[in-house]
């Protein structure tokens, strides 16, 4: 099942069908209200055969669906931090609306890493749109996850559930032995946290505990569950 399929798969209860179609086509509307803003096109859906991934883990990709702007509203809101001093990186960018939205923030610098040929050139395109506006912070990487090698400045790192268990498993032991390397702020934000046992039993993650007030913002303005995660050893 897709991660759309499962958003709008339907409830025996009416009423609830009723508050799903209603909170659906707001996040819609304001999902096209935002990229209107930010003068990109980056909604819809690319299934796994359209994103022309290449490589040993294309095979672990999943469907393409942009980042709810209510979804990106929260999570920037409840990361109380000194943006100037991270980099924000984007694993799994899709189309650029990630890291489009990212960069009305003053983060140091903005990496999308994005295996499949077809979204990184929409999203070079998008970020072009928007290049005179947020200067060169943005830089757009299409390569494997794995491959990409993590900036030296505290992060802030992103992942729309882009990619299963086996390549996220990777992924968090690579992050874990750099950051434990080279020690720095880092948070790990997760949209959909499907193999959250898997990122807490493989590193140094831990969650960051959210209050009443955010998490009740998440349930009525986020199509999706939020978890943020942050190191065990971060620098006080």
């Amino acid at each position: 099942m897709t991660a759309k399929s499962k958003y709008l798969q339907k409830s025996a209860n009416p009423i609830r069908n009723f508050v799903h179609f209603i909170k659906r086509n707001l996040v819609l509307k304001l999902n096209d209200l935002g990229d209107s803003r930010l003068g990109i096109d980056a909604g819809g859906q690319v299934e796994i055969n359209e994103l022309d991934s290449r490589g040993p883990n294309a095979k672990y990709s999943n469907v393409y669906l942009g980042t709810p702007y209510t979804t990106m509203n929260i999570i920037f809101r409840i990361l109380n931090i000194d943006h100037q001093k991270y980099d924000f990186v984007d694993f799994g960018s899709g189309k650029g609306r990630v890291i489009c939205k990212a960069a009305e923030y003053p983060f140091k610098n903005i990496y999308g890493v994005e295996l499949s040929q077809a979204l990184h050139e929409i999203s070079s395109a998008n970020i072009a749109k928007t290049r005179a506006r947020f200067s060169d912070r943005i830089i757009t990487v299409n390569d494997d996850v794995i491959g990409f090698n993590l900036p030296s400045n505290p992060l802030v790192l992103f992942n729309f559930s882009s990619f299963n268990d086996v390549v996220l498993e990777k992924l968090i032991k690579k992050i874990d032995q750099d950051i434990k390397s080279n020690k720095r702020d880092t948070y790990f934000v997760y949209i959909r946290p499907k193999f959250e046992k898997l990122l807490l039993e493989t590193s140094d993650f831990e969650v960051m505990p959210l209050s009443k007030f955010q998490k009740v913002l998440i349930r009525i303005l986020s199509p999706w569950p939020i978890a943020i995660y942050k190191m065990r050893h971060n620098p006080a």
